[in-house]
């Protein structure tokens, strides 16, 4: 084969591998512990976070609240508190001063348990048959405030001083979620009539926000800048209000999540990203700010129905149905340290690669020349220059507010030199040879002829086939010139 060729083949190969490689985009893909905690029959409604990623949870199906470490872990041997036998436990919120509150609907009587997380010893707080309690609330006063069935709210002091109407619904209200602001007011989604309920510290009740036919509010949340969200369980929805604003107010934006989603609980992180349980779809979805619409985060084993943050910066997800705890990282980690192989001259096209939750952006402040980073799709392209060892700061930051830094380092080889084919010198010296036949150019040799054959490196032909032909021609030339002088000495003698 022609060596041209041979040498054009491995080139074309390679300009079809680089030309070949193509980025394609990058989702933000969240570390998943799914689940993180399973216990038989546990049937978990809510969970509390505790320092150093810990949380507790409350089983409805055990009638016990239990610890676990970051790990998912159970620390102790038993419970930390076993509540009334058939308790049917609905809810739980803490007081961050070493107490939980637990609503319990079910057991002799209607309760709310007040737990010592040290000791595990409850304090009972009995309520009236028909005032079963739904959910709970804490304020920054550390007063608590329960939802109950009865289309009452009942607030309960740090000295477990209970004010049974403290504020009184309208018939038919059925109140679910429940949350205070910062001024003491407290927003109750009333279930059964559509509306959300306003109440003053002083108990006076109005109705802050008409939602319309079949809404079905059933969870509350709300930021410190006063931003109040509330699920609809039965519209598939999420609205916004800006409770600064008088009573029915329009509400700032609602956002639609897919069929059949059916949210029943909220959460807001410290970046106001709203965090939402998509109990139909067995889904979490979050509402970023400034985005139109909510993002898929991701799906869990089982239908969702409580959400909490932890301290480590992760998700906790109770799952009634399935027996158990999930959690779902909120940290943004790149996973690319670094990039290769390169060489001077060669084209290279790689991606960065990172997880964590939401849309991910990539940038770097100290990236090469010759390198190009898409900051929507991580792809890096481009041509090095150099040979060397060298390195850049890659960045990733996550639409719901967390990032990641790191130093990717590489190594540049110098480009391959393929050396440029040259031909072979002859070796035939090109001198008649002294033996009675023309020589045909032996090397050093004489006589008749001699024989060394070299190759033509850009040909492959041999080179004594000219050098012969040569020969024969003169021979026969000489011969011929020697017959016709024989012949014309013959007829001078004649």
């Amino acid at each position: 084969m022609n060596r041209i060729l041979l040498l054009a083949v491995p080139a074309l190969c390679a300009l079809v591998l680089v030309g070949g490689a193509s980025a394609s985009a990058i989702t933000g893909t969240p570390v998943v512990t799914d689940p993180l905690v399973t216990l038989s029959g546990s049937a978990p409604t809510a969970v509390v976070p505790t320092a150093n990623g810990g949380f507790f949870a409350l089983n409805s199906g055990l009638d016990s609240v239990i610890e676990y470490n970051a790990a998912g872990q159970q620390i102790g041997a038993k419970a930390t508190a076993l509540l009334p036998v058939g308790a049917k436990s609905s809810a739980m919120v803490s007081d961050l001063f070493g107490s939980l509150y637990v609503a319990n609907p079910g057991g002799a009587k209607p309760s709310v348990s007040r737990v010592d997380i040290k000791t595990g010893v409850i304090t009972p707080i009995s309520l009236p048959a028909a005032d079963v309690p739904v959910s709970l609330a804490i304020s920054s006063t550390r007063d608590v405030f329960v939802t109950k069935k009865n289309d009452q709210v009942t607030r309960i002091s740090p000295t477990n001083v209970v004010t049974l109407e403290f504020g009184k619904l309208p018939a038919g209200s059925d109140p679910r979620g429940i949350v205070t602001d910062a001024a003491g007011n407290v927003y109750t989604a009333n279930h059964g009539s559509n509306t959300i309920s306003k109440i003053t510290p002083m108990g006076d009740v109005s109705v802050y926000a008409t939602l319309g036919a079949g809404a079905g509010p059933t969870g509350l949340t709300i930021t410190p800048k006063g931003i109040l969200w509330v699920s609809n369980e039965v519209s598939d929805t999420v609205m916004s209000f800006d409770t600064s604003k008088p009573s029915n107010t329009p509400p700032v934006a609602t956002f639609k999540l897919p069929p059949a989603a059916h949210p029943v609980a909220l959460r807001v992180d410290e970046f106001e990203n709203v965090f939402v349980a998509d109990s139909g779809t067995n889904a979490i979805s979050v509402i970023v700010p400034g985005n139109k619409a909510p993002q898929a985060v991701t799906g869990v084993s089982s239908s969702p129905v409580a959400l909490a943050l932890s301290t480590d910066n992760k998700l906790l997800i109770a799952s009634k149905d399935g027996n158990t705890i999930s959690s779902v990282s909120l940290e943004t980690k790149i996973g690319t340290s670094t990039i290769g192989p390169l060489t001077v001259g060669t084209a290279f096209a790689g991606t960065a690669t990172a997880t964590g939750a939401g849309d991910i952006t990539f940038s770097s402040p100290d990236l090469p020349a010759w390198l190009k980073l898409d900051p929507s799709t991580g792809a890096l392209t481009g041509t090095p220059t150099t040979a060397g060892t060298s390195s850049f700061t890659l960045r990733a930051l996550s639409s719901v507010g967390r990032s990641d830094a790191r130093t990717v380092t590489f190594d540049v080889a110098a480009a391959v030199v393929t050396p440029t084919p040259t031909p072979t010198p002859t070796t035939g010296g090109g001198t008649v040879g002294q033996g009675t036949g023309p020589g045909s150019g032996g090397s050093g040799s004489s006589g008749s002829g001699g024989h060394n054959t070299g190759y033509l490196a850009s040909t492959g032909a041999s080179d004594v086939t000219p050098w012969a032909v040569t020969g024969s021609i003169l021979s026969f030339l000489g011969l011929g010139a020697l017959v016709l002088l024989y012949r014309r000495r013959a007829r001078s003698d004649a």
